[in-house]
């Protein structure tokens, strides 16, 4: 869902979900939403969480994926 929201090829990413031992120079991309043509085509909105509101709480950030009418 990432991708296709953003129009980004697979590894081209400027946002990430996970920070090995919570350390912002180790950063991955490694969430995924997967979704069939028909969902993708209803997808409103997609945001990752912020790095400094989740570190906190997880070494991963949440996905988060909206789509109409679910």
């Amino acid at each position: 869902a990432y991708h296709e929201y953003f129009e980004k090829d697979y590894g081209k990413h400027n946002q990430y979900t996970f920070y090995q031992h919570k350390n912002i120079e180790f950063k991955h991309m490694l969430d995924y939403c997967f979704a069939s043509k028909s969902i993708i085509e209803k997808i409103s909105k997609v945001e990752i969480g912020k790095y400094e509101d989740w570190i906190a709480y997880s070494d991963h950030c949440p996905l988060i994926v909206e789509i109409d009418g679910f």
